[in-house]
């Protein structure tokens, strides 16, 4: 073959072979794995005019285009005006993937109810973005008391137990605390077994997906692993943290997650 013949073929042939490999990757996995959130594509997705999930796509190709900060970006802060102009822009607190201990945490800085921390939360992030208002109003929130209690006494356990003692949140807080402190962590398990036994019987008592420590986005992505809808996978969520398969309902969403 002539060397000219040759050097036109690879012309031909290089493009189909050499695009760069962020080009090939899939969109939503590029969107996935980004800092964007499904509140950032509701947002977006008023401003551009079309579905959440086409704006999830959207935001992929930007991010795989290399055009986040300059195209990316300013879109988003754009959106977000429009957001705090138009209320049916916004995003409702459930769909952010900030979660119940946050919403107490401002509540307690700000000295508001819950349900206005959870409201100033979803505006903040419908108009700063999520990542913003967790690198900036978030991360600066004053911190409660460490009471070696963790798992013990987030929304859901807290809600069982008061059913089960029947009394409220803040003696429900200090009771763990102090038979923890007192090394009586067993005690705090056994009653928790009786409250789920209690939960069983009563939906009253048993948790709802909103009771746990999970997100939205942690439902989406458990849904598609388990080949259900997201209702369905908020409402697994939700039984297997009451019965006490915290632990499995963790270990699957890191599956989920591949393994992050």
């Amino acid at each position: 073959m002539k060397p000219l013949v040759f050097l036109a073929l690879c012309v031909l042939v290089t493009p189909l072979f050499g695009a760069p490999a962020m080009a090939a990757k899939d969109p939503i996995e590029l969107y996935t794995r980004s800092s964007y959130t499904y509140c950032d594509a509701k947002v977006l997705a008023a401003h551009w005019g079309q579905s959440v999930w086409d704006a999830k796509t959207r935001i992929g190709k930007k991010i795989g285009w290399g055009d986040e900060q300059s195209v990316l970006r300013p879109m988003r802060e754009q959106a977000g005006i429009e957001a705090a102009r138009d209320a049916t822009r916004r995003c409702e607190f459930y769909e952010t993937e900030f979660s119940y201990e946050d919403a107490e945490k401002l509540s307690r800085a700000w000295n508001t109810s819950i349900e206005e921390a959870k409201a100033s939360l979803a505006l903040k992030a419908s108009v700063q973005g999520e990542a913003a208002v967790k690198t900036g109003l978030l991360a600066h929130l004053p911190q409660p008391a460490d009471i070696g209690a963790g798992q013990f006494v987030d929304s859901c356990h807290d809600k069982m137990l008061r059913h089960l003692w029947g009394t409220d949140s803040a003696t429900v807080q200090s009771t763990v605390q102090r038979k923890v402190g007192i090394g009586q962590r067993g005690y705090i398990d056994a009653e928790l077994n009786e409250a789920r036994k209690l939960a069983a019987f009563s939906p009253r008592v048993a948790c709802s997906f909103w009771d746990t420590p999970y997100t939205y986005s942690d439902a989406e992505l458990l849904a598609g692993r388990w080949g259900q809808t997201v209702s369905d996978a908020k409402a697994m969520i939700a039984k297997k943290y009451t019965i006490g398969a915290e632990d499995w309902v963790k270990s699957e969403l890191t599956t989920a997650r591949g393994g992050r």
